[in-house]
């Protein structure tokens, strides 16, 4: 006999499984339930649950791997958590990887952009920019250094305190052109 599934209603979807065997296990349970699992699975069992080949089942049972092999086509049960806390090892240690794997990719691409600027004309030697930037600061150093003598005759001239302060507005606004 075949018990129903359970309906749909206000306590969620439906359920393809029937409402008098779905069961929440805690963790004192699970325990339980482990005892009750067999000593060894086959190849094409552990295959099947840890998703892998038999040849990638093999690799990992060689040399200490997480998966203990227990004899021809035979393999122990506690594999299967071994298997997951190496998978989830490797996963702390991917994350430093991968942010490694990201700037380098990043680091390429700043260099290929600053290849095809250069092919293109649009990219200046860098002993060029210091030239043009050191001559542009010598002009308004120079400038300014001799804003002194320029202005002292115009400014003891001023009748008054703005036309000193109009004086000299109009000559940084000269200066910074």
């Amino acid at each position: 006999m075949v018990a129903e599934p359970r309906r749909a209603d206000a306590r969620g979807p439906v359920s393809p499984w029937p409402l008098n065997e779905t069961k929440l296990y805690r963790s004192d349970e699970a325990k339980g339930a482990a005892e009750k699992l067999p000593p060894h699975v086959t190849s094409a069992q552990l295959c099947w649950l840890l998703r892998l080949t038999r040849g990638r089942v093999a690799q990992l049972s060689a040399e200490g791997g997480p998966i203990k092999r227990l004899g021809r086509d035979l393999y122990a049960i506690e594999s299967i958590p071994n298997f997951i806390a190496r998978q989830r090892e490797r996963g702390d240690r991917s994350t430093e990887w991968n942010q490694a794997r990201t700037e380098l990719a990043q680091e390429r691409a700043r260099a290929a952009r600053l290849q095809r600027l250069e092919r293109e004309g649009k990219l200046l030697e860098v002993e060029v920019v210091q030239l043009i930037v050191a001559a542009i600061f010598r002009a308004v150093r120079d400038n300014f250094l001799g804003l002194g003598t320029r202005l002292a005759p115009q400014a003891h001239g001023a009748p008054s305190v703005p036309a000193t302060q109009q004086i000299i507005v109009e000559t940084e606004s000269h200066l910074i052109r």
